[in-house]
């Protein structure tokens, strides 16, 4: 701990720059792939170590058309993430993973909150990918994505 901590003192202004730029760069090439309709953004639950991805959100953007209403409809948002995985062998956790303290309890204890269980975000974990693999993991979401908006279209007609 002592190394890491003289570590720190000696290059915490180069370290701590480099590593704000390296994180900025992994969010832009993994948000370039949604083509600007939505945006990495701090809400209180986004962290430079996580982007939150807002996967209904995505879709009713980036299709016009809303596709979030029958993704809720006729399917679980793990179901998002277990293709995800399958397809594009892409490993992310469900935004509902990271429980809230649900106000009705009184013990205090974790729970999964009805807004979490409506939560169809997903986090992506910025630390664990070199900057190029981001691009691709944004490209996976989008094939996933346009599985279910073709699920949407067959059950429009």
């Amino acid at each position: 701990m002592t190394l890491f901590a003289l570590f720190n003192l000696i290059h915490q202004r180069e370290y701590k720059r480099f590593l704000r730029n390296l994180l900025k760069e992994r969010i832009a090439r993994l948000y370039e792939k949604f083509d600007g309709t939505i945006s990495y953004s701090s809400t209180g639950r986004d962290t430079h170590y996580y982007a939150l991805i807002d996967i209904l959100l995505l879709a009713d953007s980036f299709y016009k058309e809303p596709v979030g209403k029958h993704m809720v409809k006729y399917f679980y948002p793990v179901d998002f993430v277990y293709c995800l995985a399958i397809d594009g062998a892409s490993v992310c956790l469900p935004g509902y993973g990271f429980f809230e303290t649900d106000p009705s309890q009184t013990t205090g204890r974790k729970a999964i909150t009805t807004r979490d269980r409506k939560n169809w975000a997903i986090r992506v974990s910025l630390a664990n990918l070199e900057k190029e693999d981001y691009s691709m993991l944004g490209q996976h979401i989008m094939e996933v994505l346009a599985k279910y908006y073709a699920d949407y279209q067959a059950h429009k007609k």
